[in-house]
């Protein structure tokens, strides 16, 4: 017996619109999930209470969106707290991330983007050109970051976003603020006739020592400033020649 096209489309109509007669328990179709899974028929992950399946994909997009959500660093076991899932599933999927984004990183439990690192170089920034120089280890305390992983963000931005020097004493500086601590050094240790304390002297202009000790150092390497360094002491040679007269 034949029907028409019409026939057809309004019984497949009723077919989908009907109610079945039996349907599985929750139980069950978590029981069959579960079995296809053991046979790797598909991948997917549980959510802490049981009661829901993740696929890879969707897992990803979950992490990306909470990444973004907070502003580009998150702690991995609270991030997986909050999606519900487990530690260890979501910190494998991270860690999977990591491997193939050259912009993301994880650092300890923590995983952060290239736009974190790009909002603290920009705070970096804006402090180093208030105050002229900063150090290594009090933005390592700041961030919460390890002072290799910080060097290398800040050398990679130098000349861009952040326009000071990273120098051998794990400071920061601005170029004009290195030049005035040495303009403050240059005259003050040849304008002495005396052994020259560069503590006092940092003290005395309201600058940081370890860079008033650098400057006198470098200054001395490139003979503009004659005499010797020895515990924090500039001696000058007039004196040194004098002494030995």
């Amino acid at each position: 017996m034949a029907f028409s096209l019409e026939e057809l489309q309004r019984q497949f109509l009723a077919v989908q619109e009907s109610t079945p007669v039996q349907a599985l328990s929750e139980s069950a179709c978590v029981d069959i999930v579960m079995k296809l899974m053991k046979r790797k028929h598909f991948s997917l992950s549980t959510t802490l209470n049981g009661k829901e399946f993740v696929t890879p994909e969707y897992l990803t997009q979950e992490i990306r969106s909470y990444l973004v959500q907070h502003n580009g660093r998150v702690n991995v076991v609270e991030m997986a707290t909050s999606l519900g899932m487990n530690p260890d599933t979501v910190t494998s999927k991270t860690e999977e991330l990591v491997r193939k984004s050259k912009h993301l990183q994880l650092i300890g439990v923590d995983l952060i983007s290239s736009f974190y690192f790009n909002t603290i170089a920009q705070e970096i920034a804006e402090l180093l050109e208030e105050r002229g120089q900063l150090g290594l280890g009090e933005l390592c305390q700041k961030y919460s970051l390890p002072a290799d992983v910080l060097r290398h963000e800040i050398q990679t931005r130098h000349g861009t976003s952040i326009q000071g020097e990273l120098r051998e004493n794990n400071t920061l500086t601005t170029p004009d603020f290195f030049r005035r601590v040495e303009c403050v050094v240059r005259g003050s240790c040849l304008a002495a006739c005396h052994p020259l304390s560069l503590h006092t002297l940092a003290d005395l202009f309201n600058l940081p020592s370890d860079s008033v000790c650098t400057a006198a150092t470098d200054l001395l390497r490139r003979g503009e400033i004659s005499g010797k360094i020895s515990s924090g002491i500039f001696t000058p040679s007039r004196y040194l020649d004098h002494q030995t007269d």
